[in-house]
């Protein structure tokens, strides 16, 4: 019977161990951590618009809980090009977070517009992750 194979000898004074792991590097497609807390903060301020939404329509102004149902419904789809780093979302979200200032004031919520005025200038700060709109083939993912 032949003796089993030995394992190869390493240099104890070689670095080779001492090296961090070599970490992948960050691809276009990889969604940025706080991009994505960003966006579930909005998805749960969509939520409350809802809720909102539907007691203004009961109560007597609905114009206002329409105008915050139709602001909290053109936000979802917001939301999730800006989860995809769409660059037409990036735009979108800046104007459409204005106009949901305009409307979460108007409607007399206190917490939503200092999230959205965050969540606003979260976004504007990461425009480069928006920059270049992605290839037809990449989009289909």
């Amino acid at each position: 019977m032949a003796p089993p194979p030995t394992a190869p000898l390493r240099n104890p004074h070689s670095n080779e161990q001492m090296r961090e792991p070599r970490r992948p590097d960050p691809t276009p497609d990889t969604t940025p951590p706080g991009i994505t807390l960003a966006c579930l903060v909005r998805l749960a301020v969509v939520a409350l618009g809802v809720s909102a939404g539907f007691d203004l329509l009961a109560g007597s102004t609905s114009l206002l809980g329409g105008a915050l149902l139709v602001v909290s419904a053109v936000e979802l789809p917001v939301v999730w090009g800006l989860w995809r780093l769409r660059a037409w979302a990036w735009r979108t979200a800046l104007a459409l977070y204005a106009v949901a200032l305009v409307v979460t004031v108007a409607a007399g919520l206190l917490v939503v517009p200092a999230l959205t005025a965050l969540v606003a200038g979260y976004v504007y700060s990461k425009r480069g992750a928006y920059r270049r709109e992605r290839p037809a083939a990449e989009s289909r993912r």
